[in-house]
């Protein structure tokens, strides 16, 4: 049995961490977490202008996600190659 690490707690936690073992368990660390709940959106479309989500000392229940910025592009007259960014403009 190949130890890999090993755990030793403060009052009623120890063992060993093993190659190919799973870690399993109830941890109760008597740790109260008083901060108010983020209220805010949790999916944005992103913008052009710097947009603060107040999350700073907040709970939150799930990862914050934003969203791509379309690009479009297309065959110019040039031969070459024209980029939108935010969306397909017609000319």
């Amino acid at each position: 049995m190949l130890v890999v690490g090993n755990i030793k707690g403060v009052n009623s936690i120890s063992g060993d961490i093993r190659r190919g073992a799973a870690l399993s368990g109830n941890i109760s660390a008597g740790i109260s977490i008083d901060k108010p709940a983020y209220a805010g959106p949790y999916t944005v479309e992103p913008e052009f202008e710097s947009v603060t989500l107040e999350t700073a000392n907040k709970t939150m229940k799930e990862n914050v996600t934003v969203e791509a910025i379309t690009v479009s592009r297309t065959t110019n007259q040039s031969g070459g190659k024209t980029v939108y960014i935010g969306g397909n403009i017609s000319a």
